[in-house]
């Protein structure tokens, strides 16, 4: 499964830190995510390290 669209609490409308949404990805095998937060790179940083860690 892929899901291109995912916004984490960077941004006005998510709720869930970068890093939880990776675990939340793995956990529902999604092979390919992205993190658009509107306005703002911060999360990008911290979804790739807990990938990295997540495998």
């Amino acid at each position: 499964m892929i899901d291109l669209h995912m916004h984490s609490r960077y941004s006005d409308d998510g709720q869930s830190t970068p890093s939880e949404l990776i675990e939340e990805c793995a956990k529902k095998e999604v092979c390919m995510m992205s993190v658009t937060d509107h306005n703002c790179v911060k999360a990008n940083e911290e979804a790739a390290k807990a990938e990295k860690k997540e495998g």
